[in-house]
């Protein structure tokens, strides 16, 4: 029981540091990016998609924030499908389970929930790298003018 208590208070810690500056300060002009709570970013990692039925699709990570992603694929997962994503970057590896929020021809996007600790923390450190990245190129655009 000691364990849990620890578990869950580590889980709150990296959690909220995760959505530290990343949620939304302004609302966004479409409607599917006006439902999310947290800012998404340019991502580009290979994923895999299973649902309950053990059905894996391979998919691409376009962009990724606290709160899920947006996968490019051949094949899709219906709106509200239950599912387990896995992402590899590099050497590191993020897996959750997560619910199919949005489907297209091209694609899904993914709401994340009860993600591990070590997988929060693989997120963090993606989120952070992400954001530094953006603001390297917002610097260098300012020193060009």
């Amino acid at each position: 029981m000691r364990e849990d208590v620890g578990r869950a208070s580590q889980t709150e810690g990296c959690w909220s540091e995760l959505t530290k500056g990343h949620r939304k300060k302004q609302v966004p002009s479409t409607p599917q990016s006006q439902k999310r709570l947290y800012t998404r970013y340019p991502f580009s990692a290979s994923a895999t998609v299973a649902d309950d039925s053990s059905v894996e699709i391979p998919a691409q990570v376009v962009n990724i924030g606290a709160g899920g992603c947006r996968l490019v694929s051949s094949t899709q997962f219906s709106v509200g499908t239950r599912v387990t994503v896995r992402i590899r970057r590099d050497k590191a590896y993020f897996e959750a389970p997560a619910n199919v929020a949005h489907s297209a021809e091209d694609g899904m996007g993914l709401m994340f929930h009860n993600e591990s600790t070590e997988s929060l923390r693989v997120l963090v450190k993606w989120l952070q790298q992400a954001k530094e990245s953006i603001a390297a190129i917002q610097d260098g655009n300012q020193t060009e003018r």
